[in-house]
């Protein structure tokens, strides 16, 4: 039986290393700040809506009562300040995102690169080597598919966030300029807040482990 060269897998093995690692971070942070953001989010949801009933009275007095006038200015300067607080995390949590998405695209493609080259250094013809080869490109496709879910993820994330963001402000702006409130639109919003617990990405995340533990006696050999 000809001897196996595997030159390239160390730096197949590092490369999965990366992967896992940025897997790792997801969770460990991203992952939970995309969370607090989605808390925040409801908890504005909950204050406007107990501010529901007492608002919408006031807004049909303002024309004619100051003190009237001045707790709904004060009642809707507070919700303003939350809704300040939630863009200005919204669009700091969307540039880490960003960052790490890029992260991820290059780790991914070259993980990808480094699995076809340690493919390559296989040299032999027997059996064992075709079946070893198909079996590691095998799984390395599975990985990078469980990657893609990843990738994925913070974009879908951070769009329905923003989205929600979006409506929040169209709904206070449209109170402040007509003094009235848009029941549907605050329905539709309470219907619509993102639920980021993601277990996809944990799910991916778990699936990759796995496939790592099946990959590493492939590339010992």
């Amino acid at each position: 039986q000809p001897d196996i060269k595997v030159n390239a897998m160390s730096s197949l093995t590092n490369h999965q290393k990366f992967a896992k690692a940025n897997v790792r971070e997801w969770i460990d942070e991203y992952n939970p700040k995309l969370i607090d953001l989605n808390q925040e989010m409801m908890r504005y949801s909950t204050r406007f809506n107990s501010y529901y009933s007492k608002l919408y009275e006031l807004a049909g007095k303002v024309n004619e009562d100051e003190q009237a006038k001045a707790d709904f200015t004060s009642a809707y300067g507070k919700l303003q300040v939350q809704v300040q607080s939630i863009q200005e995390s919204m669009e700091q949590d969307l540039l880490e995102l960003n960052r790490f998405k890029s992260v991820l695209d290059k780790d991914s493609n070259n993980l990808s690169i480094k699995a076809d080259e340690a493919i390559k250094t296989l040299q032999g013809s027997s059996g064992d080597i075709v079946k070893l080869r198909e079996d590691i490109k095998r799984i390395q496709g599975e990985i990078q598919a469980e990657l893609t879910i990843i990738l994925n993820r913070p974009q879908e994330i951070i769009k329905g966030s923003i989205n929600i963001g979006k409506q929040v402000f169209t709904i206070t702006n449209q109170t402040a300029q007509t003094k009235t409130i848009d029941f549907v639109s605050i329905g539709t919003l309470s219907n619509e807040i993102v639920n980021a617990a993601d277990s996809q990405t944990r799910e991916a995340a778990l699936r990759i482990q796995q496939k790592q533990k099946e990959l590493l006696p492939l590339i010992q050999k």
